[in-house]
């Protein structure tokens, strides 16, 4: 019978890999009431706290690993995934805030195609379950309007863009050490420059 993987590999080992992986990520309590203290709903706000810090001890277990090539990609891949995710469920609560408050002022945030005013593509917002009609929008569109409704300004949209493509595709570019480190830190940025951006706006939108 084959040995535990904790036998093959040495649970001191282990343990050592794991503390380096949390060593100075702080905790997910700690981005529930900080980073993203400013969500709605408690759920909600916990659960994009798990996945930010799922893809920042991904990115620390990346470097205690010093994983390469394959291994490297897969762990930039993952991390794009997870901040795509957070980025996205930010949007949606600064959005679901604007509406169901009656602050939304632009255009697009009425039609379900972006730059389309047909009838047929209107959204009803009438309605009780209002996040319902919302978490069918793509990330796409919640960029669009969020930037319309001046919730993020253009340079973060490009951002969040960038972030769309690269989590759409498969393709990211040389796997180097220094793309690794570039890569993950841009992509960490913009989750935290969209918590300040919705951050900002809901304060000023009482």
């Amino acid at each position: 019978m084959a040995k535990p993987i904790q036998e093959q590999f040495g649970q001191t080992i282990i343990d050592a890999v794991d503390t380096f992986a949390r060593k100075d990520i702080p905790t997910v309590d700690d981005f529930t009431n900080t980073t993203f203290a400013h969500i709605h709903s408690p759920a909600f706000r916990r659960k994009i706290a798990e996945t930010f810090y799922g893809a920042r001890w991904i990115y620390k277990l990346g470097l205690a690993l010093l994983v390469k090539d394959v291994e490297r990609s897969a762990h930039i891949r993952a991390q794009i995934l997870d901040y795509g995710a957070v980025c996205e469920g930010v949007l949606s609560d600064a959005l679901m805030y604007a509406i169901a408050g009656g602050h939304m002022n632009g255009n697009q945030y009425m039609y379900s195609v972006i730059g389309s005013t047909r009838h047929n593509h209107r959204i009803n917002w009438n309605v009780q379950n209002k996040l319902r009609s919302l978490q069918k929008r793509t990330f796409q569109w919640l960029i669009v309007v969020a930037q319309e409704e001046g919730i993020i300004d253009a340079a973060l949209a490009g951002d969040l863009d960038k972030l769309r493509d690269a989590r759409n595709g498969i393709h990211l570019g040389k796997s180097t050490p220094k793309a690794y480190l570039e890569t993950s830190q841009k992509y960490y940025k913009v989750v935290l420059d969209s918590c300040s951006a919705t951050r900002l706006w809901k304060a000023a939108h009482p």
